[in-house]
């Protein structure tokens, strides 16, 4: 660390200071320069430890793995700063402009952020750990892997943010306006959201176990491969959303609206779907064992190659489904006969143990014969 800058010139103009100077490896410890200019200026690894830059303009400064720790930026203009790597543990960052700024791999444990503006700054991998987030703009900043352990998060604005691989698990998002933030792996078990917006949010392989989202606006929303299981997803908007190959075991789905929802290859063991609206959805390879599917509306549905098995389809509607090949056996609950549905004339497939009881069965009633090729009624020798 250089024990003084290496040039520096100070101007007072209409009571505006003016710092035009290179501060690599600088020891400022406790310096006190409120609203000085360090436009552009080189801070890195400068030592600015206690330091007072109130209203400092610090635009497109250079503060990479600077030390700031316990500094006193409130109000200052770091927009597009470069702070990767930096320690500004402690620090005061109130009302402080930070749109743009790279705080990659920077520490911001304990600092208080209460007003800040990170509109599109970089914190990829940063420590927010125990930091103070009142009324912070988050939106489309990148906050992939931060660890935000302890951190208060209050009336954030997070939309169009960049959320992957991030515990949430320990932050109140509740009432939280998540529209279009991307999730991927992220950690959201046992979290409460319900009511919340998250139309077109991005939850790829998101582990959403237990969580309560009754009520919750994902339409349009990307879950695929998303872990759900046991998750309250009642009354949910889902409406258009991919939840292809998620995992739905024995979550509530209970009047859902999932029109044209995409669920195939997804697990619903043991889900339920009572009076759900599946519309033109696409449950094709589904696992459906045991699901109950009470009073749904299943019009237009693909089930082709879904596993029925014990699954309830009482009461459901089921005009234009197409069940090529679902598979069911002798404990799944079908519409009645009244109702003029016959699994075979829908071309399922009966597992095992019924095909010993369908054995003396002529289901040649239920499809008209094929009629034969004319090549087969030739001779051999002719074609």
């Amino acid at each position: 660390m250089v024990g003084k800058p290496d040039v520096y010139k100070i101007k007072r103009s209409q009571g505006v200071r003016e710092l035009y100077s290179n501060f690599h490896r600088a020891d400022l410890e406790g310096v006190r320069l409120p609203g000085v200019n360090l436009i552009m200026a080189d801070m890195r690894e400068a030592n600015l430890t206690g330091s007072g830059l109130q209203s400092a303009v610090m635009k497109w400064a250079n503060l990479q793995s600077a030390v700031l720790y316990k500094a006193n930026l409130r109000q200052a203009d770091l927009s597009k700063a470069n702070l990767k790597g930096a320690n500004l543990a402690f620090s005061g960052l109130i009302d402080c402009d930070l749109r743009g700024a790279n705080l990659e791999g920077a520490n911001l444990t304990g600092a208080n952020l209460r007003g800040a503006n990170l509109e599109g700054a970089n914190l990829r991998g940063a420590i927010l750990e125990a930091a103070h987030l009142e009324n912070v703009n988050f939106t489309q900043a990148n906050l992939e892997r931060c660890n935000l352990d302890r951190a208060t998060f209050i009336n954030c604005c997070i939309q169009g943010a960049n959320l992957s691989r991030v515990d949430l698990t320990a932050l109140n998002l509740k009432g939280l306006s998540l529209k279009g933030v991307r999730l991927h792996e992220a950690n959201m078990q046992m979290m409460d959201l319900a009511g919340n917006n998250l139309e077109g949010a991005q939850l790829q392989g998101a582990y959403l176990q237990g969580a309560n989202l009754a009520g919750v606006n994902l339409q349009n929303a990307s879950l695929e491969g998303a872990r759900l299981q046991m998750c309250n997803l009642q009354g949910a908007n889902l409406v258009m959303a991919n939840m292809q190959q998620a995992w739905l075991k024995r979550a509530n789905l209970k009047l859902a609206n999932m029109l044209g929802t995409n669920l195939k290859k997804s697990n619903l063991v043991g889900a339920c779907l009572v009076q759900a609206w599946l519309q033109v959805a696409n449950m094709s390879e589904t696992n459906l064992h045991g699901a109950d599917m009470g009073g749904a509306n299943l019009q237009g549905l693909n089930l082709s190659y879904a596993n029925l098995h014990e699954a309830n389809l009482t009461e459901t509607r089921l005009d234009g489904a197409w069940l090529f090949k679902a598979r069911y056996n002798r404990h799944t609950i079908f519409p009645t006969l009244t109702e003029g549905f016959y699994p075979l004339k829908h071309q399922m497939v009966p597992d095992g143990v019924m095909l010993s009881l369908l054995s003396h069965l002529d289901i040649r009633r239920f499809f008209k014969p094929k009629p034969p090729d004319s090549s087969e009624l030739l001779p051999r020798e002719l074609y």
